[in-house]
């Protein structure tokens, strides 16, 4: 199962959360992923823990990319948490991880948020993030076959049918409060938006 958050936590992803909680027992392990933290990691995986704690959650571990992530493999569900795609992407390539993902992803619940749902896409220009690596590749993990801009308000609508032209494939416009489930098919939480525009 693969869950592709529009940038949202507790309370107001609480309906996105509920959903992929009830697949697992309470003492899951858990891997968090701030690797695309601007700031500091430490915090981020704080705030996520203390998150996963308001449903009882407490098997969690914090992975760090720049460093050896190998406890991730003993992880049921593995949360890619938010900041700047291109700093993800750039990191789960050099580190291996983004192939460790594409070839081990029916083994684990994946979840991204925000940033961490756009690399699990095909191209992550589809993001609202500046390039700060300066990378010349923008392929995504090609997980879904699609592109994905989180925290969508409408705003992004003229940006993203031009670049959905170019791309020559779809862009879902997932607003911060809803989800794409792709699980035996695909289901949303909330409303999502396509481009070119369709009647999903």
């Amino acid at each position: 199962m693969i869950i592709l958050n529009g940038g949202s936590y507790y309370p107001e992803s609480e309906a996105i959360d509920r959903y992929w909680i009830s697949r697992i027992e309470k003492n899951a392990p858990i891997a968090f992923i701030p690797s695309a933290a601007v700031n500091s990691q430490e915090s981020y995986f704080e705030f996520f823990h203390a998150n996963m704690q308001k449903y009882g959650l407490s098997n969690l571990i914090s992975v760090d990319l720049y460093s050896d992530w190998s406890d991730i493999k003993k992880a049921e569900v593995i949360y890619i948490g938010g900041g700047n795609t291109y700093k993800l992407i750039d990191i789960m390539r050099k580190s291996g991880f983004g192939e460790y993902l594409k070839k081990e992803r029916d083994s684990h619940i994946i979840i991204g948020n925000s940033a961490g749902a756009v690399v699990l896409g095909r191209d992550i220009r589809s993001s609202n993030d500046a390039d700060i690596i300066g990378i010349g590749d923008t392929g995504g993990l090609d997980l879904v076959d699609f592109s994905i801009c989180p925290h969508y308000t409408g705003r992004q609508k003229p940006r993203l049918e031009k670049l959905a032209d170019v791309l020559g494939h779809r862009i879902a416009g997932v607003p911060e409060t809803s989800a794409i489930i792709i699980d035996d098919g695909i289901s949303t939480i909330g409303p999502v938006y396509y481009f070119p525009e369709t009647s999903e």
